[in-house]
C-alpha cells in the first residue's frame, strides 16, 4: 500500500543563509565598480580640461610673443627717417639729372649742322620717308647742288633738349634751304619757322635770323 505524505515540504533552514549573502557580495561589488568608473570619467574630464587649458595657455603666449615681436618691429621702423630719405634720395635723382644734362654735349649735333651747312654733303635723313615727304610736297626737296656757305651760324645754345641758333643769311633763298634741310634731318623733330629780317651794310644786303630745332637724337 502507498502512502502520500500530504504535508508542505519545508526547507531546511540552513540553506536560506548562504543564498543572503551571496547578493550581498554582488551588490558591494556593482557599487564598488560605479565609483571606480565615476573616478576614471573625474580623472580623464580633469586631464582634458588640463590640456585645454594648457593650450589656451600656449596660445596666449605666442600671441603675446607675436605682438611684442611687431611692436618691437614697429619701434624700428622710423617712419619720419624713412620719409627724410625718400625725400633726400628723390633731390640727389634730380641733381644727378641736372648733371647728366649738363655733361651732355652736342657733338653729334654740332656734326650733323657741319654736314648741313657743307656743300656736297647731305644731312642725315630717312630716304624713304623723306621720298614720301617730297611727293606730298614737292618745295620740301633738298638741292643737291646747293652753295652751303649762304649760310653760317652766329650762336648756338642748348636748353630743355632743344636747340636755339641765330646766324645770317646770303638771301631768303637760302635760307629756306637751310631749313628744309634741318627739318629733314632724323636728328632733329620740331623745327621752328625762323624768325628774320633783311639788314644792309655799304656793300651788301643780308638776312639775319634765329630759331628753335628739337633735338631727338644726340648720339
Amino acid at each position: 500500500m502507498i502512502r502520500v505524505n500530504l504535508a508542505p515540504n519545508r526547507k531546511k533552514p540552513g540553506r536560506k543563509g548562504p543564498r543572503i549573502q551571496a547578493g550581498a557580495g554582488e551588490g558591494q561589488w556593482v557599487v564598488l565598480a560605479m565609483i571606480l568608473g565615476w573616478a576614471a570619467l573625474g580623472g580623464l574630464g580633469w586631464y582634458l580640461v588640463s590640456v585645454e587649458d594648457d593650450k589656451r595657455a600656449d596660445l596666449r603666449r605666442q600671441t603675446a610673443e607675436k605682438n611684442a615681436e611687431v611692436e618691437r618691429i614697429r619701434n624700428m621702423i622710423d617712419e619720419e627717417g624713412l620719409q627724410a630719405r625718400k625725400d633726400k634720395l628723390e633731390q640727389l635723382q634730380v641733381a644727378i639729372d641736372k648733371l647728366k644734362a649738363q655733361r651732355r654735349t652736342p657733338v653729334y649735333v654740332l656734326h650733323e649742322l657741319a654736314n648741313i651747312l657743307t656743300t656736297g654733303k647731305m644731312p642725315d635723313i630717312d630716304e624713304e620717308e623723306q621720298r614720301r615727304i617730297e611727293e606730298a610736297d614737292p618745295q620740301s626737296r633738298l638741292s643737291p647742288n646747293w652753295d652751303a656757305t649762304g649760310v653760317w651760324i652766329d650762336s648756338l645754345k642748348e636748353a630743355g633738349g632743344a636747340i636755339s641758333l641765330e646766324g645770317g643769311a646770303r638771301d631768303p633763298a637760302d635760307l629756306a634751304e637751310f631749313v628744309r634741310r634741318l627739318r629733314a634731318s632724323s636728328r632733329f623733330g620740331q623745327v621752328s619757322h625762323p624768325d628774320f629780317k633783311k639788314e644792309c651794310s655799304k656793300d651788301h644786303c643780308y638776312v639775319t635770323w634765329r630759331l628753335t630745332a628739337q633735338v631727338v637724337r644726340w648720339d
